[in-house]
């Protein structure tokens, strides 16, 4: 599976990402490992993209396609026999998946965090944590999570496999820490002007 990932990320270093948190991370670990560049978003009903971009010369992430001329590497459950490009890749369709409750559970970030093997801080571990629901989904689908834990041995990996309620507190923590420093900078906008 790391090899066929890694094909995939050869594509393209221009990257048109989902616009939330797992499309965020996945960006920020590609932009580590090779220099690869946010050019663009889409949300399955909108694509944006910067100026003088062919989306067809850039790499979807967290955006599975199903047209032969976009190249993408998401983790969404889909069709077996659809039109995605034989230079995508996606686990479910790799391992041959057809069931929701068996498909892929984490996040794209982490299939990202285990083939390239870039370095991962405690905050980038967070936010991969709570990327498509990973630590929801370590409560409802365990036995899932530890099939697919099986496949990908990466400590991104197991830091959700071992410490699940740690990152949700750590999480609560750092959301609380976020929100002071935003209303003591609006405190203080408002003292300036």
């Amino acid at each position: 599976m790391k090899t066929e990932i890694l094909n995939t990320l050869e594509y393209s270093k221009n990257l048109i990402i989902s616009p939330d948190m797992d499309g965020f991370m996945t960006a920020k670990l590609l932009e580590r490992f090779n220099g690869s560049q946010i050019v663009g978003s889409y949300d399955k009903n909108i694509l944006c993209l910067a100026d003088d971009i062919d989306p067809s010369q850039c790499l979807f992430v967290d955006c599975d396609m199903n047209r032969q001329e976009f190249v993408s590497l998401g983790n969404h459950m889909r069709l077996l026999e659809d039109n995605m490009s034989v230079e995508s890749f996606n686990p479910n369709v790799h391992f041959g998946v057809s069931t929701y409750s068996d498909k892929f559970p984490f996040a794209t970030a982490f299939l990202i965090s285990f083939a390239t093997e870039v370095q991962t801080s405690p905050a980038d571990l967070i936010r991969m944590a709570f990327a498509d629901s990973t630590l929801r989904n370590m409560e409802k689908y365990s036995n899932n999570m530890r099939n697919w834990s099986d496949r990908m041995d990466h400590p991104a990996v197991r830091y959700i496999m071992d410490n699940s309620d740690i990152a949700k507190k750590m999480m609560h923590k750092q959301g609380l820490i976020m929100l002071i420093n935003h209303l003591h900078q609006n405190v203080m906008a408002r003292h300036v002007t």
